[in-house]
């Protein structure tokens, strides 16, 4: 279930799936839930600020992550989460849930869609106050600004960080970054310390935060304004702070793709936890070689170590491979010497390559000049033999005869062999039996060949050409050059045997 393409809060109900009743029901309420009112919103209460809205019951801290804990099984049920909406919007003594319903969705249109209605909702069993209680202020200029307090509203019985109000911009998935950062939101302003929450979440949903990571990161999540990135990029620069590093060295490192990784994500395996270590590591040795740097030699320094790393792991971890990287003991001059020459391989073997293209280019076009040579002399000689095997001018139109022609008549069939001797005559049958017998004018001339006419009752049924020299019979065709059949054959046969007995007895 997701959120409609360009209609922020209205829910995708996909009423084929072949889904239970009661699963297509609960779907079907949270599309109410979720749509926007038709109505406008009602008028809110009258309270001078959003700060003054008093906030449900503090919960022991324990019960609250345990909450958060399993949340997540009612967050992707379609079921459960509708109820828990519905439970939450409906509040004793306080607004209707029609009320605080508008009031999300008004909230969400003014705040220029840095919110939706569906992940506020989605999370709508930890808010601390109503909906209907928020009272935005008069002067504010930036509708983007709007998002922070609602979230803090909402949620916040203690100040959310402003770096994690964009994380409500979308539903939450399962697994994706902006439910996590949701679940700190939540946990934060409840009261929770983030160590406190990585060692009850984290192994449920994968993350956790080390010591002191709390403190820097609500620190860099208040420089949002200066410096963008969300979520991710605060937690970097907290962490980054925290490990030594500073400002400079945060920014160095969100530069280069590669170190843009999540520090507070469980590492999933060996890998994970040597590129955590090298990042780490990273992060030390910008703090104390990184002011010899200029910004770009430091990108290029990044970029470089990380290749190295990919290539042959983080030294001292079992995963590395033999002369793994090692940031200690490298000097800022040392490691520009290492890219230029790294640069410089590079481009040698980069040039080395487009050599030994050139050169198979080049060693294909001689080939290819070579066969073209070859074949023209091929083809010279062929055309040479074929000039002095070329026969003599036919006689014009008309030859001598070879005297092979036969009758021969069986149960009532009328076969008779007839020797084509002029070109009139060779054309016509070529066009009767619809062959080529026409292009042999010349060769019948020369005496290279001589073509006989099968009949049968008087119409063409084959043409055969025969050498005169040898007696051979070189083919035998019928109309659209097909074979003989058996009984033509055998006719054929017959035929042949006699010419050659009258070859042999002169």
């Amino acid at each position: 279930m997701r959120p409609k393409t360009g209609r922020p809060g209205v829910w995708e109900v996909d009423r084929n799936a072949g889904r239970a009743a009661a699963d297509l029901a609960a779907r079907q309420t949270l599309w109410e839930l979720f749509a926007p009112p038709p109505a406008p919103l009602v008028p809110a209460p009258e309270r001078d600020t959003p700060h003054e809205a008093e906030a449900r019951p503090a919960e022991p801290i324990d019960r609250l992550l345990a909450r958060l804990r399993a949340h997540a099984a009612v967050l992707h049920g379609p079921a459960a989460l509708a109820a828990a909406v519905e439970e939450a919007l409906t509040v004793p003594g306080g607004p209707s849930a029609e009320t605080n319903r508008r009031a999300i969705h008004a909230f969400c249109d003014a705040a220029g869609g840095s919110l939706d209605p569906a992940a506020l909702l989605s999370f709508a069993p930890f808010w601390m106050r109503e909906p209907a209680a928020f009272i935005p202020p008069e002067d504010l200029a930036d509708p983007l600004a709007l998002g922070p307090m609602v979230v803090n509203h909402l949620f916040g019985r203690y100040a959310i960080p402003i770096v994690l109000a964009p994380a409500f911009a979308s539903a939450p998935e399962e697994g994706d970054d902006a439910t996590k950062w949701m679940r700190w939101a939540v946990a934060l302003g409840g009261g929770a310390g983030l160590r406190k929450a990585g060692r009850a979440l984290g192994p449920t949903f994968g993350w956790e935060a080390p010591g002191r990571f709390q403190s820097h990161f609500e620190r860099e999540g208040a420089r949002l304004g200066r410096f963008p990135g969300g979520p991710l990029a605060a937690a970097i620069r907290a962490e980054t702070s925290r490990v030594g590093g500073d400002e400079i060295v945060a920014r160095r490192l969100l530069g280069v793709r590669f170190y843009r990784l999540d520090p507070t994500a469980l590492p999933a395996d060996d890998a994970a936890k040597a590129k955590r270590a090298f990042w780490t590591a990273a992060v030390g040795w910008l703090a104390t070689r990184g002011a010899e740097l200029t910004d770009p030699d430091a990108r290029d320094v990044l970029a470089w170590a990380a290749e190295r790393f990919e290539r042959v792991g983080f030294a001292g971890l079992p995963c590395a491979k033999a002369g793994g990287f090692v940031w200690r003991g490298r000097s800022a001059k040392g490691a520009l010497a290492a890219v230029r020459q790294e640069a410089e391989r590079k481009a040698a073997a980069v040039a080395a390559q487009r050599e030994r293209e050139r050169l198979a280019r080049a060693a294909a076009e001689r080939l290819d000049r070579q066969n073209r040579r070859a074949l023209r002399r091929e083809a010279e000689r062929i055309a040479q033999q074929q000039r002095r095997t070329a026969p003599a001018p036919a006689l014009p139109g008309k030859w001598e005869p070879h005297g092979w022609d036969w009758e021969w008549k069986c149960h009532g069939s009328r076969w008779r062999f007839i020797e084509r001797t002029t070109a009139r005559a060779l054309v016509a049958e070529g066009r009767a039996l619809k062959h080529c017998a026409g292009s042999y004018v010349g060769r019948c001339g020369a005496g290279l060949s001589a073509v006989y006419s099968l009949t049968l009752n008087g119409a063409p049924r084959l043409t055969i050409e025969i050498r005169p020299d040898t007696g051979r019979v070189v083919q035998v065709r019928g109309a659209d050059n097909r074979p003989p059949t058996p009984e033509e054959a055998i006719v054929v046969e017959r035929w042949h045997r006699r010419c050659r007995r009258r070859r042999r007895h002169g």
